[in-house]
């Protein structure tokens, strides 16, 4: 299963524990989801594209469970 890592691209450390433990696609969506005031989109058009846009991230593939 695929795991990933948040990266903020404003340079904070918003997501950062994302490090330690990355997550799953479905897992990341839903945690974005969830911050999400109003849930103005459609779950279903709320994709990884959509949530780097808006939020100013990257998700990162990480080849192992955690990272040292």
């Amino acid at each position: 299963m695929k795991k990933y890592s948040v990266s903020d691209l404003q340079g904070c450390n918003f997501m950062d524990d994302t490090y330690d433990e990355p997550m799953t696609m479905e897992d990341l969506r839903e945690r974005f989801w969830n911050l999400e005031d109003a849930n103005t989109e459609k779950y279903e058009e709320f994709t990884p594209e959509y949530i780097e846009m808006i939020w100013g991230v990257r998700f990162e593939e990480v080849e192992n469970e955690t990272r040292i």
